[in-house]
């Protein structure tokens, strides 16, 4: 176990719980603004800024709340283990149609990238949808160094659907929180970290 990284995690889970609780007393649960994609930097990982005047914002996110809202229509607070073979892919359909909403002229944020997004998802979704990170990627043994550039995962939105799968393998055969999951992989040591 790398307890850095261990103790990492454990620092951007206050961020994510500190996060959840804005969430919780929004009057509007998925209307988004600048302060939700600050609240993500910090708990991805605090090295993004979103470079978007206020008002272009806003309606590109209007995108983002519609993927939110479809995805909580479907699945609401379902745990991953819980889904089927057939609900799991709608499910990654659906967390892929948000993620590629930052691929697209129309709707990318400058600074707010496909790991990020994913990181947003787990914010509403915490038992449900897994953050797209590279540490948790290596944990699994979903991609290994030829995927890597510069330390960062190359083309990183097509593991999405990869790590969703395996989550939803991890949280049935280990009857633990996605959470629990996510924790003991990003803490993997591996030897390209």
């Amino acid at each position: 176990m790398d307890t850095k990284a261990l103790k990492r995690w454990e620092k951007m889970n206050i961020s994510l719980l500190n996060y959840q609780s804005v969430l919780r007393r929004k009057p509007s649960k998925f209307e988004l603004g600048l302060v939700d994609l600050l609240f993500v930097s910090n708990f991805k990982g605090g090295n993004s800024s979103i470079h978007e005047h206020e008002s272009v914002l806003n309606v590109k996110l209007k995108s983002y709340q519609d993927a939110l809202k479809e995805i909580h229509a479907l699945f609401s607070d379902k745990h991953l283990y819980e889904l089927n073979d057939l609900e799991v892919d709608t499910l990654i359909e659906l967390g892929l149609s948000l993620l590629k909403l930052c691929k697209n002229p129309e709707t990318s944020i400058d600074g707010f990238k496909e790991s990020y997004a994913s990181a947003l998802l787990h914010a509403y979704f915490p038992n449900l949808l897994p953050i797209l990170d590279r540490r948790v990627l290596g944990g699994l043994k979903l991609i290994n160094k030829s995927d890597l550039r510069s330390g960062q995962v190359k083309d990183i939105l097509r593991f999405y659907p990869s790590l969703i799968k395996q989550m939803h393998r991890e949280t049935s055969l280990q009857n633990r929180p996605l959470r629990d999951i996510d924790r003991q992989y990003f803490s993997v040591v591996f030897d390209y970290d």
